[in-house]
């Protein structure tokens, strides 16, 4: 793992101590601690392992040890004092983040558990499933609180709205296949969409079609008015779209050579960060400077220089408002 100084930019420090790939990352709230998920895609079962990171000078602090199997997804509560971590098992578990005792198990979903988000007061945990549903949870008591979506689809990737009124699910239609390389999971995946509920309700509010490829990552833009989407289709393209939330239109699409399987947003917006990779092979991370051009540019060892690629001026988000369900506007411009 690397840690990134953003100013340079340039690598600030790599993490090292995982025998697996690492599959998810998080800072605590104040920045000093890291969380770390990894495991075997190919062989599951007893390769989970999950970690906790001092920032500042890059050592292991701990070592958390319960799930048996791949640790998909770790998240930290918005108080830094819990932490939630998914996995292969099924489960997901509640830790203190300060001592590293485990609190909870909660059970439910009948397949692996691949994503994790808390809400912004807090008070619950959603996490998304090969299962095809999205499980709601109090963050405190472990309680269940919902169920959403149904069988037959996989939620690659669970984000609240900032306000916390909302929840999108990434899907992929298709069950998952377990003991089956990484990089089966998408070139067999069929075109995926963003499905929004309306939290605590738990009704659907709406479909987002647009994706050629694999949806696998979201995430809300700072002021809640976007969403961005990213996936792709393995070693064939990858693809981020942004979308208005109120219209459910397709605004700015940006491309890259490989599936993007991460997108986050910098707090004020500006920067949209995104990672991909194909398996076995040194991955990129790109920033695309969102309020003025989609140009992407590369930390490579301090250099900061553009990548080809989409480069399409204009605004982030449509300023009309289409029809409420958006319709795809053919290839994404730089995808071949």
């Amino acid at each position: 793992m690397r840690l990134w100084a953003l100013k340079a930019p340039r690598r600030f420090r790599a993490l090292t101590g995982h025998r697996e790939r690492a599959w998810s990352v998080a800072f605590s709230p104040d920045g000093r601690m890291l969380a770390s998920a990894a495991g075997n895609w190919a062989c599951p079962e007893g390769s989970g392992e999950l970690k906790l990171w001092d920032v500042r000078t890059g050592a292991e602090v701990r070592s958390l040890p319960g799930h048996e199997a791949l640790v998909f997804c770790v998240a930290f509560s918005p108080d830094g004092q819990a932490l939630a971590s998914a996995s292969w098992d099924e489960t997901v578990r509640l830790w203190d983040a300060t001592t590293g005792k485990l609190r909870r198990v909660l059970r439910g979903h009948k397949a692996p558990v691949r994503s994790l988000a808390f809400s912004p007061d807090g008070r619950l945990l959603a996490s998304g499933g090969f299962d095809g549903t999205v499980r709601l949870w109090d963050a405190r008591g472990g309680q269940a609180r919902g169920v959403l979506g149904s069988p037959g689809n996989r939620v690659n990737c669970v984000a609240f709205s900032p306000d916390g009124l909302t929840l999108a699910s990434a899907e992929i239609r298709g069950d998952h296949a377990p003991g089956r390389g990484a990089e089966r999971e998408v070139e067999e995946a069929r075109p995926g969409r963003v499905r929004l509920w309306a939290v605590p309700e738990g009704v659907e509010r709406g479909t987002l079609v647009g994706h050629r490829g694999a949806v696998l990552t979201v995430a809300f833009t700072p002021d809640g008015q976007g969403l961005v989407s990213g996936g792709g289709d393995w070693d064939k393209f990858g693809e981020v779209i942004v979308w208005d939330i109120a219209s459910q239109a397709r605004g700015l699409s940006l491309s890259d050579r490989k599936t993007v399987e991460a997108v986050v947003l910098s707090p004020d917006g500006r920067w949209l960060f995104t990672a991909s990779g194909l398996p076995g092979e040194v991955g990129d991370v790109r920033a695309w400077e969102l309020v003025r051009r989609g140009t992407p540019l590369q930390h490579d060892g301090g250099a900061r220089r553009p990548l080809k690629g989409a480069d399409r001026p204009g605004p982030l988000l449509p300023r009309a408002a289409p029809p409420r369900r958006p319709t795809p506007r053919g290839p994404v411009a730089g995808v071949r």
